[in-house]
């Protein structure tokens, strides 16, 4: 649950801290596309169902905030592919549930495959809550994360070996950015070292005055935020900026922020300016390392 470490990064940007958490209706999903035949290999529902029971008790783990519970579902030579191993899970983990203690967890079985003594099974994860920032305005957040994870088994149960991230977003807001419609744009993987252009449009409120800033971090623990730098949208309300990945062969999250005012003339006829809302969308860059050992030979006939 590698959104954990998401959360955490944003704690970090709007220095952040929980009052209590949104409580979703809890439901289950699991569902498998899969038409069963005569020929379907025995055994198959058995494990499927082993798979939905594992990652049901996950999530329970999860929404109970049982640290011993949830680690127990990971390998102890789990590595993720972000580069962290099981410590530095347990870390996030802690420090997230001590920041967030209301934070609640879905998660959905889209499929499960079987390959040899491995489950390889496609997860949606999806986190809901709210945070009370320091000017005591509280601002709800969504995550929703897909994943690869690949189990092997643990006794009649199974246990994560590692994981692979597809796609993350987090959207945090509140006040007038609840009633903005917000979209940030960017490519959902690249090579190292490659430019790109990160996209941030915004649909604002009337009598609204809006100014954004977007900024690029490396997936690292501890998490380093960027410093941010506002900038007005234009006309159409855009805002771009092109930047690169980076070369060190880490993932990143691309982090915009946008922050709303009303501006107001008190009786003495001074403009008031006040912030009245704010919003921080994440989206996640698998970087693709560079392969410096890979020779291409000019095989082209000569006369």
């Amino acid at each position: 649950m590698k959104k954990l470490l998401t959360l955490t990064l944003i704690a970090a940007s709007l220095f952040c801290s929980v009052e209590q958490g949104y409580c979703a209706q809890q439901k289950k999903f699991f569902n498998f596309n899969r038409n069963k035949t005569k020929t379907e290999k025995s055994g198959y529902v058995g494990n499927l169902y082993s798979v939905a029971k594992f990652f049901s008790t996950y999530e329970y783990a999860a929404n109970n905030y049982d640290h011993n519970v949830f680690l127990g579902s990971y390998d102890k030579s789990y590595l993720s592919s972000d580069g962290f191993n099981l410590d530095i899970l347990s870390k996030i983990l802690q420090e997230t549930w001590h920041s967030y203690p209301g934070i609640k967890y879905q998660v959905k079985l889209n499929s499960v495959t079987f390959y040899e003594n491995m489950a390889i099974a496609d997860v949606t994860e999806k986190a809901i809550g709210y945070a009370k920032t320091e000017n005591e305005n509280v601002g709800e957040f969504v995550s929703t994360m897909q994943s690869i994870y690949y189990l092997k088994p643990n006794g009649k149960s199974w246990i994560i070996d590692n994981d692979y991230t597809i796609k993350e977003n987090i959207i945090l807001s509140w006040g007038d950015a609840k009633n903005a419609k917000i979209k940030l744009d960017v490519p959902s993987q690249l090579q190292a070292g490659q430019e790109y252009t990160a996209t941030l449009n915004i649909k604002k409120p009337d009598g609204v005055i809006a100014i954004g800033s977007i900024t690029a971090d490396k997936v690292t623990y501890p998490q380093k935020p960027s410093k941010e730098i506002f900038r007005k949208f234009s006309s159409e309300g855009t805002l771009e900026r092109i930047m690169k990945a980076n070369t060190d062969n880490t993932n990143e999250y691309v982090v915009a922020t946008v922050g709303f005012t009303r501006p107001k003339i008190d009786d003495e006829q001074n403009l008031n300016i006040k912030l009245t809302g704010y919003s921080c969308i994440m989206e996640r860059i698998n970087v693709i390392p560079v392969n410096k050992f890979i020779e291409v030979k000019n095989e082209g006939k000569t006369k």
